[in-house]
C-alpha cells in the first residue's frame, strides 16, 4: 500500500515538475521516450536506457533524477560485481527488476509530459480530481448500485428498463471519476 501512495505522490509532484518545453519539443521528448519505454520492455540494455534517459531528463524533467541516479547506482554495482567474476545467482531477476524500473520511471515521465501539454489531460489534473479516494464511499456506492438495481425487479418493466439506463450511466460515470483519482 506505500508503495501505491509513493507513486501517487510522486505522480502528484511530478505533474507539476516538468519544465518548460514548446509544442515540437515535447512531443519530441515524448517520441524519444517512447522509444526507450520500447527498449526497456522488450529487454534491451540498461546502460543505454540510462544514459538517454539520463540525456533527456536533464533537458527538462528533474523529478526523476533521484530515481535514475538510485537506478543507474544499482546497475553499476551489479556490473561490478559481474566484472569482479563473483558469481551471482539473482543477476537475472536484478537485471528485470531494473528494466522494471526504468520502465516505470519512463512511464510516470510520459504521464508528466502528457499532463502539463496535453490540453485533454488538463481538465483531469483540476484540483477536484485530485482528491483521495475515499474507499467506504466507494463500497457504499457500488453496494447501493447493486441494491438499486435489484429493487427495479419490483418496478413495472417500461420504468425499470430506463431507470436501468439512469443507473448504469451514473456508476459509469461514478467508475470512471474512480479511475481517474486513481490514475493521478
Amino acid at each position: 500500500m506505500s508503495n501505491s501512495n509513493d507513486q501517487s505522490n510522486i505522480l502528484r509532484e511530478l505533474m507539476f515538475d516538468v519544465n518548460h518545453l514548446d509544442e515540437t519539443n515535447w512531443k519530441q521528448c515524448l517520441s524519444e521516450l517512447r522509444n526507450l519505454q520500447g527498449m526497456a520492455f522488450y529487454d534491451s540494455s540498461i546502460g543505454f536506457i540510462i544514459s538517454s534517459l539520463r540525456s533527456l531528463i536533464g533537458s527538462y524533467a528533474s523529478f526523476a533524477t533521484e530515481q535514475l541516479e538510485s537506478i543507474n547506482d544499482s546497475y553499476r554495482l551489479m556490473c561490478d560485481y559481474l566484472l569482479k567474476g563473483y558469481p551471482d545467482d539473482h543477476r537475472e531477476s536484478l537485471y528485470s527488476q531494473l528494466l522494471q524500473r526504468l520502465y516505470g520511471l519512463i512511464c510516470d515521465t510520459i504521464l508528466a509530459l502528457n499532463i502539463k501539454y496535453d490540453s485533454s489531460l488538463a481538465s483531469l489534473v483540476s484540483s477536484s480530481a485530485r482528491q483521495p479516494i475515499n474507499v467506504s464511499e466507494v463500497r457504499t456506492t457500488l453496494e447501493n448500485f447493486v441494491s438499486d438495481c435489484a429493487m427495479l425487479e419490483f418496478e413495472p418493466e417500461a420504468l425499470r428498463d430506463e431507470r436501468l439506463k439512469q443507473y448504469y450511466q451514473k456508476r459509469h460515470q461514478f467508475l470512471c471519476n474512480t479511475f481517474i483519482q486513481i490514475l493521478l
